[in-house]
């Protein structure tokens, strides 16, 4: 506040009939610039921290109900400031100072009288004054309100005073502009426990200020979304190790996009062998690759944008190339996964750019022989016999459908493919739609066509 009427500080005074009022019951001449006001209050409220026992308190006196002062002093609890009486009570804490449980009673309730009169209504006050009362008006709360499109800031602790400076400062386009530069669709400003309430009972909750997230039990789940990109905390239900969280917590982030289940991740994360290291950059390759294919998608769709409003002209070419391209996204998305645990990424980076060298004229071709390998697990498994000649014959056609995508071929990687279209959910469900166990009539069928042993 003495700051802010020095000219120090990025705020102004919010309310200034609560600032005149305020002085007026301390006994400031409130018939003075509004600055001076600001500096002889705060001047007051830092002397009332400090008052010693034989001095008399302006605020408890401005404040407290007559009858609970004169109480007060019979029973010998009138305070002094709160940083004495915290001290006092600290020292009758220590061995053989106070055993006295009357003694020790008494100080407790001064130094309560204290904290309220002389530290938190002033407190209060001055935060009314700076930025504004409050009024009651509509918000949004819980974690619902996180947006992982935007920049998330959240301020977390008791002291408004930085979280309002971030929040006065984004609220202005340039910054927005950065942040949307970067990738982002710009930057949000989130309120966690008191300094969040501080917050949302004082400024609409809009396009930047995005309301509170709860409290303390609610940041290890906020941490888990990962839309957090900075957690500001300045004093008090900071949580100890939160960083701790947050790293597990990226990784964790990072294996469930990789569709790994909950129960592998939690004992990759425990596991004593586990390579933070590794780990993250296993993160930063899986990552580049995800920006390449993004990259690729995104000049394509905008080609198609500009030739489909006439700017450009594609060829058949063009338009065959940016057709292959999502259709390697879509598995990619699907199967990428399963396929680089299976086969590793070297192998699956050569099977993409096979597929991304294929004339039309091939892609013909594939599709007529897949239409052909479809009906012909149909008829063989009417049979219901995977050694039978329909079904030796629809793990030809298989094997023909693999040499689209394989640089080279082996019965041991043929036999591998089939044991995890039974293995991989995703893989079944392809499958299974041509017929209801598809997936594993047809693994029956290659373990024989590929002289596989067992359940090899």
């Amino acid at each position: 506040l003495k700051a802010t009427g020095e000219g120090k500080t990025p705020f102004t005074i919010g309310d200034v009939g609560k600032l005149k009022w305020m002085c007026e019951k301390v006994g400031i001449d409130p018939n003075q610039e509004t600055k001076q006001l600001a500096i002889q209050l705060a001047e007051l409220l830092d002397r009332e921290l400090k008052i010693n026992p034989d001095q008399e308190s302006i605020m408890l006196e401005a404040f407290a109900p007559k009858k609970r002062k004169v109480l007060w002093r019979e029973k010998e609890l009138y305070p002094s400031g709160v940083q004495h009486e915290v001290e006092n009570s600290i020292a009758s804490c220590l061995t053989n100072v106070d055993g006295d449980f009357v003694s020790l009673a008494r100080k407790a309730l001064r130094l309560g009288i204290a904290t309220i009169y002389t530290a938190q209504i002033g407190l209060e006050m001055v935060q009314d004054i700076l930025f504004g009362t409050p009024m009651p008006h509509q918000v949004d709360v819980d974690l619902g309100i996180m947006d992982p499109d935007y920049v998330n800031i959240v301020f977390n602790g008791h002291q408004p005073w930085i979280g309002v400076a971030t929040l006065q400062k984004v609220r202005q386009p340039a910054y927005q502009e950065r942040a949307q530069k970067a990738g982002a669709k710009g930057i949000h400003i989130v309120g966690s426990i008191e300094t969040g309430q501080e917050l949302v009972q004082r400024f609409p909750v809009d396009d930047v200020f995005v309301g509170l997230m709860g409290n303390w039990l609610s940041l290890e789940p906020l941490l888990a979304t990962g839309a957090v990109d900075a957690l500001v905390m300045e004093e008090n239900c900071s949580p100890p190790a939160i960083d701790q969280y947050a790293e597990k917590y990226q990784f964790a982030l990072f294996y469930r996009e990789l569709g790994v289940e909950l129960n592998t991740i939690k004992a990759l994360l425990t596991s004593p062998s586990f390579d933070k290291t590794a780990a993250l950059r296993e993160h930063h390759a899986k990552l580049l690759a995800k920006k390449a294919r993004l990259e690729l998608l995104i000049a394509n769709v905008e080609k198609s944008i500009a030739a489909a409003e006439g700017r450009i002209r594609m060829s058949d070419q063009e338009k065959f190339e940016g057709f292959k391209k999502k259709l390697l996204e879509e598995n990619e998305a699907q199967y990428g996964q399963e396929s680089r645990e299976k086969y590793g990424e070297e192998a699956v980076r050569r099977s993409n750019q096979k597929f991304m060298e294929m004339t039309e004229e091939q892609y013909a071709k594939l599709q007529e022989l897949t239409e052909r390998l479809s009906d012909t697990l149909k008829q063989a498994m009417a049979t219901g016999d995977p050694a039978g000649d329909l079904a030796q014959k629809a793990c030809a056609l298989h094997k023909e459908w693999l040499f689209y995508f394989w640089p080279k071929y082996s019965k041991e990687a043929h036999w591998g493919l089939a044991q995890m279209y039974v293995d991989g959910p995703r893989f079944t469900a392809y499958y299974d739609q041509i017929a209801p166990g598809c997936a594993v009539f047809l693994r029956d069928a290659l373990r024989i066509y590929t002289g596989a042993k067992g359940g090899e």
